[in-house]
This record gives structure tokens, sequence and C-alpha cells, in this order.
């Protein structure tokens, strides 16, 4: 989720709307490394801009781009729109089909992402926070954890954030994934 900070200062999804900056950073990324450069964005800033936000982006041409069907002051609030992803791998197919577009947004099950999949054509789905709401989203043979095995893997996060990460970092930025248990 974007930071407003970070959104206030032009940066992160707020590049939206200065395409040009965001063409010039993926370039300058892609020469500064030998190692693949993708993005990871939004459909919009307030509305819905994907076809005109995507052909702006693959003018840059990273390797790869993996679109949150929400725009940016939606933030995670209503519904991922996948109608979106959809028009987004229309565009990347009419322009650069060798571009893989990932969908984001809502996927809380392996049965969800294997719809959206589908039904939108993108080459792959990225989970977010689906993966806290189901940590085992993953396990083809585990369906359902118990409230218990949820506590103890939580505790279990909570332990090894603290032999890591000791006095190094704080211990806040746990605590926001306490929530989904």
């Amino acid at each position: 989720m974007p930071g407003q900070k970070i959104v206030k200062q032009g940066a992160c999804s707020a590049l939206i709307n200065q395409p040009d900056l965001a063409k010039e950073i993926i370039l300058a990324a892609k020469e500064g490394t030998h190692l693949p450069v993708s993005v990871k964005t939004r459909t919009g800033i307030s509305a819905h801009n994907t076809e005109e936000w995507m052909k702006q982006l693959i003018e840059a041409n990273p390797d790869a781009i993996t679109l949150h069907g929400r725009t940016q002051s939606m933030q995670s609030d209503g519904e991922a729109n996948w109608d979106e992803i959809a028009r987004a791998v229309k565009v990347r197919s009419t322009l650069n089909p060798a571009i893989p577009v990932y969908g984001n947004g809502d996927v809380f099950s392996m049965e969800i992402a294997s719809d959206r999949l589908k039904s939108s054509g993108a080459d792959g789905i990225m989970v977010g926070r689906g993966i806290f709401y189901d940590p085992w989203i993953f396990n083809p043979v585990k369906k359902e954890a118990t409230e218990q095995e949820r506590i103890d893997l939580l505790l279990k996060h909570t332990r090894l954030f603290e032999s890591i990460w000791k006095n190094k970092k704080n211990f806040n930025i746990l605590k926001r994934f306490y929530k989904f248990t």
C-alpha cells in the first residue's frame, strides 16, 4: 500500500500522473543493472487509467509489470477490478507481448488465483495480503488452519523477529500483522 508521505513527494503511485518521469526512472534502473527490472503499479490515481498508463509503461520496456486492480485512492478498500487487469493484458499483447503482466488484488486462495488468471489472461498472479489471511495458501494439502496453528505461527515469527532484529528494528513494524490472526 503506498505510503501517503511517499505519494505526496511525487513517488510511488504518484508517478502514474508523471509518465515521462516514470519511464525515465525505469530506463535508468535498466541501465544501472544487469538484473531484470519490473514495475508494480496500480490502475490509476483516483480513477482507472489503465490503458494509457500501460502504454506509457510498455514504452520503457520493463522486464515485467505487476498491476494491482485498484486505484491509488482506493488503497485496500473496495474490490480489485480484474477487468482492468484484463484490459492491461490486451494493451500489452498489442504493443509488446514479450512483457509478462501479473495481476494483483484480492487473491486469498489458490482457487481465486486460478479463476483470476483465467478471466484476466494475465501471465501470473501476485499474492499480497492474501498470504497474511492464509499463510498456507501455497500448500496444496492444507486447507484451513486452526486458530491455534495461526497463533503458533505468529509466535514463531515474533520470536524470529526478536532473534534476528533485536534492537535493530522497531517491533511496531511487526504489530500490523497481528490483526490477521
